[in-house]
């Protein structure tokens, strides 16, 4: 994914890997538990 293309991994990356694990966990990650991972925007 990220490394495969040659970027840098940043904390939007690691977000959405936890946001796709939550989901594969039958859960939903709140902007509460990421709050100041990154910009809000990046949450919706």
């Amino acid at each position: 994914m990220v490394a495969d293309a040659g970027e840098p991994v940043k904390m939007q990356h690691i977000l959405r890997a936890t946001q796709t694990e939550y989901e594969n966990l039958g859960k939903s990650l709140t902007s509460v538990e990421v709050s100041g991972w990154v910009e809000e925007e990046i949450l919706t």
